[in-house]
């Protein structure tokens, strides 16, 4: 198993980014990378929702099944895939921090057999690239904007 963190402090409270983050529906309209979402669930996002996401990362464009397994408004968000032979969880944590809120990006990832070994490394240099990237986004939608 293996992870990577990106942190960013966003010119807004919790509860704001916290719906910025969770509104799956606006996702592609935001973060230049997320090509397309659909949700696969009914209703507000929570644990259990499911979505699936399209995105560009380091130049190819990937889709992924996601189900949303933390949500603790405005703590914690996470939601987890499985992509080329590993589970993939990406974690957002909110802090207050000032007047201000420090948004913490995390992805775990766990190879699940001989090809999640070897595309492990490459998932999570896209994940980390695609974090700072998200993170960037939200910052200019949120605290510049």
């Amino acid at each position: 198993m293996s992870s990577k963190k990106v942190e960013k402090t966003i010119d807004a409270t919790p509860e704001e980014v916290f719906a910025f983050v969770t509104d799956l529906k606006n996702a592609a309209k935001h973060v230049p990378g997320i090509l397309k979402m659909k949700l696969l669930s009914k209703g507000e996002p929570g644990v259990g929702a499911r979505f699936v996401q399209e995105r560009q990362i380091l130049g190819t464009t990937q889709e992924q099944e996601m189900e949303i397994v933390e949500f603790d408004p405005p703590h914690v968000y996470a939601a987890r895939a499985e992509a080329h032979g590993c589970e993939i969880l990406g974690r957002m944590s909110l802090k207050p921090s000032g007047s201000g809120t420090k948004l913490t990006a995390e992805v775990i990832v766990e190879p699940k057999g001989f090809t999640g070994k070897l595309a492990a490394p490459m998932i999570l240099k896209g994940a980390e690239i695609a974090m700072r990237e998200d993170l960037e986004a939200m910052n200019a939608a949120l605290g510049a904007g």
